[in-house]
């Protein structure tokens, strides 16, 4: 799966089942975990994991949701989040499971002359529908 980065107006973003506010952008990739492991010969092979998913969510300062994303930051609260496309009619969704924010606060990034926060977040698994 290639990165793929969406403006507020591509999509909207629900976290746990709750829509967010002032979004600016939202954006994931996809890597797969690889782990080496030694051989009972001491030889070497590389061991494809599980997928996981890491992103961006940039929104603006004026967001009704931000304290609750700044608990979630803080308490290392697990969550979900759940992506709806605007260009799909029906609209298609994908949703993230067993999802954590690595980062989040303010950033040195302006939208339109106020200021935005902004957080990374990693997350186990996709479903699309």
């Amino acid at each position: 799966m290639s990165k793929s980065e969406y403006d507020a107006r591509e999509v909207s973003i629900m976290v746990n089942g709750v829509a967010i506010a002032d979004l600016d952008s939202f954006g994931y990739d996809q890597s797969k975990a690889h782990e080496l492991q030694r051989t009972l010969d001491e030889g070497s092979i590389w061991v494809k994991g599980t997928g996981e998913f890491t992103g961006t969510v940039v929104m603006k300062a004026t967001s009704d949701n931000i304290p609750d994303v700044e608990d979630l930051f803080q308490n290392d609260e697990v969550f979900d989040i759940t992506i709806q496309y605007a260009s799909t009619e029906p609209r298609n969704e994908s949703i993230f499971t067993r999802a954590m924010l690595l980062d989040w606060g303010p950033s040195d990034y302006e939208l339109d002359g106020l200021p935005t926060f902004e957080g990374s977040w990693e997350a186990d698994e996709v479903a699309h529908s």
